[in-house]
């Protein structure tokens, strides 16, 4: 508990101190402590007086006080020892992470071969569980294994698909309004119409009766959507194969499941399904008289007639 007394002191300046009114005050002991100082300023005498407080604590209180302060440093002292660690765990995962990418690419660790234990790994590296674990996680991110519970790790080597999927993480953000979908599905048109005009000059005569079968079985699900939506897909997805890069494929893929959505929400019908077909039919009659500018003009019809019906899937624009 603070304790205060009054004490008054008067300070004159020898100049003056002569003339100086100023006279003893006794005050109450439960005023508070006021140092009082009157001093006068040049010839004309005036008075000023200025008033300082102070505090006087217990030596109780000045102990609490210094132990809070203690208290204070300690904490900061904590906090920065977490960050430290911390930090060195992390960096310590970021050793193991580069060390097994390493051994992995130099096919030290082959495909479908699993991990060393998780014990084995922290006696290697001299790291914790947790450390080990946080690694693991990190190769499964960028695809270099598979991880199931309570198995070992199995190394993997992440092909075109894992990479596309990993893009669609992101692009699956940009499709949720009418102009991000616009722009994905543009880009479908631009790929799917020069696969169209690529079949027509080099599409092989398997390649074609794999297209025909696909057509056929596009035909027979008239009327049925699940199944048409499927068959529809894989029409599509031969023309992304038949250049033999593997890259199309995952492409065409991950338009699949970009767009799903939207396709499942379109009102459908039996005379929609027809004019679909009626599309692909169009594309593969060009395709299948080696004629790339009717193959590469009917799919774009195909896609733009599509689009009309994607966009119906999206609330009118005042």
């Amino acid at each position: 508990m603070l304790t205060q007394r009054l004490s008054v002191k008067c300070r004159i300046t020898e100049r003056y101190a002569r003339n100086s009114p100023i006279k003893s005050l006794d005050l109450s002991a439960d005023a508070p402590k006021i140092i009082c100082s009157h001093q006068v300023i040049g010839p004309t005498k005036h008075w000023v007086r200025t008033a300082h407080r102070e505090s006087a604590r217990s030596p109780f209180e000045k102990v609490l006080t210094r132990l809070e302060q203690q208290g204070e440093m300690m904490d900061q002292g904590q906090r920065l020892h977490r960050r430290e660690t911390e930090s060195g765990a992390a960096r310590r995962s970021e050793a193991v992470v580069a060390d097994l990418v390493r051994m992995i690419q130099s096919g030290s660790l082959q495909e479908g071969e699993r991990l060393p234990a998780e014990r084995d790994l922290m006696q290697r590296y001299g790291v914790s569980r947790a450390a080990v674990r946080e690694a693991i996680a990190s190769l499964a991110n960028r695809g270099l294994v598979e991880t199931r519970l309570g198995h070992r790790p199995v190394v993997r080597k992440p092909g075109y698909e894992f990479a596309v999927d990993q893009v669609g993480n992101l692009v699956g953000h940009l499709v949720v309004d009418r102009e991000g979908v616009w722009n994905l599905f543009e880009t479908r048109i631009f790929i799917e119409c020069a696969l169209a005009r690529w079949a027509a000059n080099h599409a092989r005569r398997d390649d074609l009766e794999e297209l025909r079968a696909a057509l056929d079985a596009n035909r027979v699900a008239i009327g049925h959507s699940i199944a048409f939506d499927d068959t529809d897909a894989a029409f599509h997805a031969v023309l992304y194969r038949i250049p033999g890069n593997p890259i199309y494929p995952a492409i065409h893929k991950a338009y699949v499941e970009w767009l799903t959505q939207h396709w499942r929400s379109m009102k459908r019908g039996a005379d929609i399904d027809q004019m679909n077909h009626a599309g692909h039919r169009a594309i593969f009659d060009a395709i299948a008289v080696r004629d790339p500018d009717n193959a590469e003009e009917a799919m774009r019809r195909h896609l733009v007639a599509a689009w009309e019906f994607v966009r119906s899937t999206f609330p009118i624009e005042s």
